[in-house]
């Protein structure tokens, strides 16, 4: 899983953004975007392993650690309060790990926040979200410059925000962050911050991880089927 944001994309180069649409969470599901665009590749266990009758809870399937890392992962479908983290499965580039996301805070902005990006109508009606969480490196391994994609903000109806990934600069107000050359023990960690944008009308009133590019091969944890979600 990297860590960024995504729908239909429309670049503006002359501001250097990318402007997501919005859409509902499972066509969100499907959809990827951001300034690497990839697929997820999480799987879902064949309708063959399971009864036909049976219901599975998310909790119930077995989650294992792997590495150095002692814990659980944190099963898909889970729900979160700010200031508790999620323990992810995860991959960047050629390496593997294990870290923990915790939203720290949804801080709404004005719309003037958005005037030096210069997207005119684009962005007309729209109020900025800005949304900020700790990356933390749990299980040692060398995940040095990683940055995490498969975060978004969502709606009070649980649909996704519009999201805005600014790929050149930035807004003082967010700060998209990365992991530095340290991010190679445990307990290393950063800061960063995705922007969301909502109607006048409603909030961006949570955040989710809805993408775990190791979904195969931790069960359990297939996020693009059941996101995990922060509310505020």
């Amino acid at each position: 899983m990297r860590i960024r944001s995504w729908s239909p994309l429309v670049a503006v180069a002359a501001s250097a953004v990318v402007l997501a649409g919005c859409s509902s969470t499972e066509e969100g599901n499907a959809e990827a975007g951001s300034s690497t665009p990839t697929e997820a590749t999480s799987e879902i266990a064949p309708e063959s392993e399971v009864a036909e009758d049976e219901e599975v809870d998310a909790s119930d399937v077995p989650v294992e650690p792997a590495g150095e890392f002692s814990g659980e992962f944190t099963p898909q479908g889970t729900e979160l309060a700010l200031g508790e983290p999620a323990y992810i499965p995860f991959k960047y580039a050629d390496s593997t790990g294990v870290i923990s996301i915790t939203l720290d805070a949804i801080e709404q902005g004005s719309p003037s926040d958005l005037d030096p990006l210069d997207m005119g109508d684009q962005v007309a009606g729209l109020v900025p979200y800005y949304l900020k969480y700790t990356v933390t490196n749990e299980s040692g391994d060398d995940l040095a410059y990683a940055s995490v994609g498969g975060t978004r903000g969502i709606l009070p109806d649980g649909s996704r925000a519009q999201d805005l990934t600014i790929i050149f600069g930035g807004l003082d107000q967010c700060d998209s962050g990365s992991a530095g050359g340290d991010f190679t023990e445990v307990g290393a960690s950063y800061q960063a911050c995705d922007i969301s944008l909502a109607p006048e009308a409603t909030e961006v009133a949570g955040f989710e991880i809805w993408r775990n590019d190791r979904s195969d091969e931790v069960p359990g944890t297939d996020y693009s089927a059941e996101p995990v979600r922060w509310w505020k």
